[in-house]
């Protein structure tokens, strides 16, 4: 392979990988300020922006303009990289509320779609544009090419893991640039300079980003986290979902399921936590241990352990461990707690550990990470009440799993 293969090689390598962290962290930016069904969205318009760059260079002919194709190159990845920074600055700015145009008939809100689909599709055109071109140059080295572009690819699926857990889905926007304008560096141009100090100073503002609240993004009004934002102390992203959560609060919720109004002692001592701004959970302080919480009582979750004593229990989306604190309460003899979100799971453990006084690290409570039917497909354990919140999708899978683990109860 010579030099020149090579070079396009690594080119294509992390432009490639740096289109599929941008993907990833636009479809979480996406089902935070809309909904989850809205990160499907984020394909197509990859595709859209792909698709018009190859439509741009053929109508434009772009090889016939450059001899070596090096300025041409960097200045569409240092495009890309600009265009990646730009996209996720203005798309937080832009206020789209699915839901109003059918409760309210605000067509308007269309506009705002086309904004967010247009400036997200924009990033995707340069890098199209590189790739597209570097491919159509390539000559013999195209399989080279062509097998760093599926590495770099499968490289980036993996990196945006990292990046999202690490710095954060708005963040992983700017590490994008960062790493385009490296792809503008590479190619030797007399504005490498220039396109060096530019990647020098994405990756510090994604630092900035991650680690301060300069670039925040709002639920909309159809999410239990609109204008609740003031209460959050902690953030955390994960491909899963990005969770927050609230100082503490005293206050009754259901917890997917009932608060008796038979109850009428004080509210719990609660942090809430928000999934994608939804989809509410919480950790309830106990007063010495979940044994003696009284409103742990009033849950409508608590039902079968006054027919079941002293059951081996399972719960599905445990969440803030709600249910396993209920369960304690009932006088189970042992609480498995899995979630699907191993941040989650990882409050529970670390940072919260003392707010829930311990309940998390007894003998009798373990924490798994995982989704709920692997899980039961795995472990040859049987269980006397499998806990289940929703299932709204398939609700077939709750008497799925309780075949499955052959339990005697399921709520």
């Amino acid at each position: 392979m010579n030099v020149s293969v090579a070079r396009r090689c690594g080119q294509v390598a992390l432009l490639a990988m740096a289109v599929l962290i941008l993907e990833v962290a636009l479809t979480r930016d996406f089902a935070f300020m809309m909904f989850c069904h809205f990160t499907y969205l984020v394909i197509s318009v990859a595709l859209l922006g792909f698709g018009a760059a190859g439509t741009y260079l053929t109508a434009w002919r772009p090889e016939s303009r450059h001899a070596s194709g090096d300025e041409f190159i960097a200045r569409h990845a240092w495009y890309f990289g600009v265009a990646s920074i730009g996209a996720v600055v203005l798309i937080s700015r832009i206020r789209f509320y699915p839901v109003d145009v059918f409760s309210y008939g605000d067509y308007s809100q269309l506009l705002s779609l086309l904004i967010i689909v247009v400036a997200a599709g924009i990033p995707f055109f340069f890098a199209g544009s590189c790739i597209g071109f570097i491919v159509s140059r390539s000559g013999e080295g195209v399989t080279s090419v062509y097998f760093a572009d599926l590495a770099g690819a499968a490289v980036g699926c993996l990196m945006a893991i990292v990046v999202l857990v690490w710095l954060g889905a708005v963040a992983a926007c700017f590490v994008v640039g960062a790493a385009a304008m490296v792809v503008a560096v590479m190619s030797g141009t007399v504005r490498r300079t220039r396109y060096l100090r530019g990647s020098g100073v994405a990756a510090v503002l994604a630092l900035v980003v991650a680690n301060t609240n300069a670039l925040p993004l709002d639920a909309p009004p159809d999410k239990v986290l609109f204008r609740q934002q003031h209460l959050i102390e902690l953030t955390k992203w994960h491909p899963i979902t990005r969770l927050d959560v609230t100082r503490p609060l005293h206050e009754n919720r259901s917890f997917g399921g009932a608060l008796s109004e038979r109850y009428s002692g004080p509210p719990p001592e609660v942090r809430f936590i928000y999934q994608d701004g939804d989809a509410i959970t919480g950790i309830i302080r106990p007063e010495n241990s979940p044994e003696t919480t009284e409103v742990l009582g009033y849950y409508l979750q608590g039902a079968p352990y006054s027919i079941r004593k002293a059951a081996d229990v399972l719960t599905i989306g445990c969440g803030g461990g709600v249910d396993v604190m209920i369960a304690l309460h009932g006088g189970a003899k042992h609480v498995v707690g899995v979630d699907v979100n191993p941040q989650t799971v990882a409050l529970l453990e670390g940072r919260y550990a003392n707010f829930a006084r311990g309940v998390f690290q007894r003998d009798d409570v373990e924490l798994v990470a995982a989704e709920g039917r692997h899980f039961l497909t795995r472990d040859d354990r049987r269980f006397d009440v499998i806990q289940l919140r929703a299932y709204p999708d398939n609700p077939m899978k709750l008497p799925m799993m309780m075949a499955e683990a052959r339990c005697n109860w399921a709520v």
